[in-house]
């Protein structure tokens, strides 16, 4: 049997294209079976790509970001407008929360931000 997963859910009201404000960068999230794939891409390079599914009620992510390797994390809904993953093996968080039509993802390295984008749908 298929249960709603909140944070699931919420990763998939974000289907579509963003584009960052401040920079070239953009975001397109897409369903992908049950789950939802993500496709970050920077200034000058593809920032994250991931896999998004269900997990123990809350949610997993498997993804490359800026390594050889794919990352697993693992996360779930912090309030109705955000999610937030951290990694298994590796000090890395995403946060992706969406208020007043802006979409806003964050990926911190040891709890400091290194990628930061506000978007918009495109």
């Amino acid at each position: 049997m298929i249960s709603v997963i909140p944070a699931l859910d919420f990763v998939r009201s974000l289907c579509g294209s963003y584009k960052a404000m401040a920079s070239p960068a953009e975001l397109r999230v897409w369903t992908c079976g049950y789950g939802v794939a993500l496709d970050l891409r920077g200034e000058r390079k593809t920032e994250f790509v991931g896999v998004v599914g269900a997990f123990n009620g809350g949610i997993e992510c498997f993804g490359q970001v800026g390594l050889p390797n794919v990352v697993r994390f693992v996360g779930g809904k912090t309030s109705d407008a955000q999610i937030k993953m951290a990694a298994d093996d590796v000090p890395l968080a995403m946060e992706i929360s969406k208020a007043d039509g802006l979409v806003r993802i964050v990926i911190s390295l040891n709890d400091v931000e290194k990628i930061s984008y506000a978007m918009q749908a495109a």
